[in-house]
């Protein structure tokens, strides 16, 4: 669309859209946006990736027009050079700024305290140097999102201050070694959202995370951290419900406390890289919320706990794979009509396959048993099987030794 089309289209139509709320002009060619009064009621204006044959420093021009704008997407653009705030300041009521995939300097990155209203700052994939201070003066702001930029570990300094936080997303940022205790994360005690996953952090979790009380999910995933099997840094954070940490060192603490957590997880994601962790942990007899676990490639060995899914009602997927467990594979005492998707593959679990799997679980879908040493019939009522490499007779799937005809239902 060209300027001049939608110079015309503001200008001319504005009286009869007074009601216009959000408009988007993302992916046009633009060389200059001219206008001098806007739609008095707009709120939310897409400016993201537009071709502007020239500084796109000129799309900032009009920016004034908007007055009550209070969400501005302004991604895919080089913003160095410029202070924002000259043309951001008049944005009194802007609340969720978009900056994503933007090259900005130091002087740019200050702007922002022209905007005291700003809540929820997106910067993904910053093409810039983040100083260490200054720019996130803004005692309002709630939301920030640093996620596959280029950072060091100073950032846990220059957000110290920022105790308004209540998202804080850090994933793949190159951030290295262990997280500072004396400085900055842990001051931020009404975050409730935290994620530093993909990184190359490492070393324990710092004790002082029990000061983010506030503390609602958790995302380290693929990091180098050495997390406790029992999670015992975690027990005082009353409000966590989903803590994601796959692809991290898990350990078994050599003394398992008998102490009751103050949590009650909804989400657990602890998949790990094959290391020993011994017996599972007694925490979890104390959770009933559970909704999704993930202990893949832990090696808690021992029998199945049935009563995982027997105390967890609205368990809906449930990850076991490589666990080294063992003896017969136990069902529910009652029915339990949420589960979806139960993998357990790659155990040593023999005997059949219980005949009521699909009164106990209704809801099954999926459900994959590879690599164990079942025998025995297969039971009817699932969707999806992944039986192979196991020593079932009656039924033919592949990699097994299996005999008979293959059913109609399969």
């Amino acid at each position: 669309m060209s300027i001049v089309l939608i110079y015309f289209f503001i200008y001319k139509y504005q009286e009869s859209l007074t009601s216009l709320e959000e408009l988007g002009l993302g992916g046009n060619n633009i060389n200059k946006l001219v206008a001098s009064r806007g739609p008095s009621n707009l709120r939310t204006l897409w400016l993201e990736n537009i071709i502007t044959y020239g500084s796109s420093f000129q799309l900032l021009q009009s920016l004034g027009a908007f007055p009550n704008l209070t969400t501005l997407y302004l991604g895919f653009y080089d913003f160095r050079g410029r202070i924002l705030g000259d043309k951001l300041q008049n944005l009194s009521f802007l609340k969720n700024l978009y900056l994503d995939s933007c090259s900005l300097d130091e002087h740019s990155l200050q702007s922002f305290r022209a905007l005291p209203s700003l809540k929820n700052l997106s910067l993904q994939e910053l093409n810039s140097t983040v100083p260490s201070g200054g720019f996130l003066d803004l005692k309002n702001l709630e939301y920030l999102d640093l996620s596959y930029s280029t950072l060091n570990n100073s950032i846990f300094q220059t957000i110290r201050t920022m105790t308004s936080f209540k998202i804080l997303k850090l994933e793949d940022c190159s951030l290295n070694g262990q997280i500072p205790t004396t400085q900055g994360l842990c001051d931020l005690n009404h975050l409730q959202e935290l994620d530093m996953s993909d990184n190359d952090l490492s070393g324990v979790l710092p004790s002082c995370l029990t000061n983010l009380t506030s503390l609602q999910q958790l995302y380290l995933s693929s990091n180098h951290f050495k997390i406790p099997m029992s999670l015992s840094p975690l027990y005082n954070l009353s409000k966590i419900k989903s803590f994601y940490s796959s692809g991290n060192e898990i350990f078994a603490e050599e003394d398992d406390h008998n102490l009751s957590p103050k949590f009650q997880l909804e989400s657990l994601y602890l998949r790990g890289r094959g290391q020993d962790a011994g017996a599972l942990p007694k925490f979890f007899y104390h959770q009933f919320s559970l909704q999704f676990l993930d202990l893949a490639n832990i090696q808690i060995k021992g029998e199945f706990s049935n009563w995982l899914i027997e105390n967890n009602t609205y368990l809906q997927r449930l990850y076991l794979e490589n666990c080294s467990l063992s003896g017969p594979f136990l069902l529910p005492k009652n029915s339990h009509v949420n589960l979806s998707f139960l993998r357990i593959s790659m155990n040593h679990f023999q005997g059949q396959i219980p005949l009521k799997i699909g009164d106990r679980l209704p809801g099954l879908e999926v459900l994959k048993m590879s690599d164990n040493g079942f025998n025995g019939s297969i039971p009817y009522s699932l969707f999806e099987l992944d039986l192979s490499n196991n020593l079932l007779t009656g039924r033919i799937l592949s990699n097994n030794s299996l005999q008979g005809q293959i059913s109609g239902w399969i």
